[in-house]
């Protein structure tokens, strides 16, 4: 894959318009389904070794999920940036057309679970593109602005 010459955007950085961003989903995604989740102390200790989620708590997950996921892919089609990357002056480039939304949704589909956020960006760690695995498949990158 051809990486652009434009300056790619460096771990740290990167890493610092995702805090802002995870942030941001808390503000305005994540804390309102939590004032309206049922806030009772736990009853017994059997909740604590095995949770279970309830259909609502189940529907409730998987609407975050998607908006998290929307959040960046709206913004990155939007503007080329997420408010995280519009602060830290990164924006995101397609490599092989016009940023297209499939594009982002691809790159951003690992934003629903921090776990599959930090392996798919392991991939930044041992490549020199400087990319991560999804930002490979979707043919983007991270450039800064």
């Amino acid at each position: 894959m051809k990486i652009n010459p434009q300056v790619q955007a460096s771990f740290a950085r990167r890493g610092t318009a995702y805090i802002i961003d995870v942030l941001v989903v808390l503000l305005i995604i994540i804390t309102p389904f939590y004032h309206n989740a049922d806030k009772s102390p736990v009853s017994d200790i059997k909740s604590l070794i095995k949770p279970e989620l309830t259909k609502t708590q189940a529907i409730a997950a998987t609407i975050i999920s998607i908006l998290v996921i929307l959040y960046w892919a709206v913004f990155e089609y939007m503007f080329n940036q997420s408010i995280g990357k519009m602060l830290t002056r990164i924006q995101v480039i397609s490599l092989s057309k016009r940023l297209s939304f499939s594009q982002v949704i691809v790159r951003n589909i690992s934003k629903f679970s921090s776990i599959i956020v930090l392996i798919d960006c392991l991939n930044m760690l041992i490549s020199k593109s400087n990319q991560r695995f999804l930002e490979k498949l979707s043919k983007t990158q991270a450039v800064l602005k």
